[in-house]
């Protein structure tokens, strides 16, 4: 997911970057580990990241967001 995050999201000048994440699973099959890994491309990013479970969604913002 890194290298596509990275390349998708990628430029200088872009205010607002979002990436949406259909995941064919429930939201309680995402381990801790899985959450820390969207968080970090999240805030390398500077992206939001919708993750659509089939159960409902999360969205992660970066850390330092100030417009989620």
């Amino acid at each position: 997911m890194a290298g596509i995050a990275d390349k998708q999201l990628a430029g200088p000048g872009v205010k607002v970057k979002a990436a949406i994440l259909d995941i064919h699973d429930v939201k309680s099959a995402m381990t801790e580990q899985g959450m820390k890994r969207v968080q970090r491309a999240a805030d390398r990013t500077n992206a939001s990241f919708e993750l659509r479970f089939e159960d409902g969604s999360v969205t992660v913002y970066p850390t330092n967001a100030t417009n989620p």
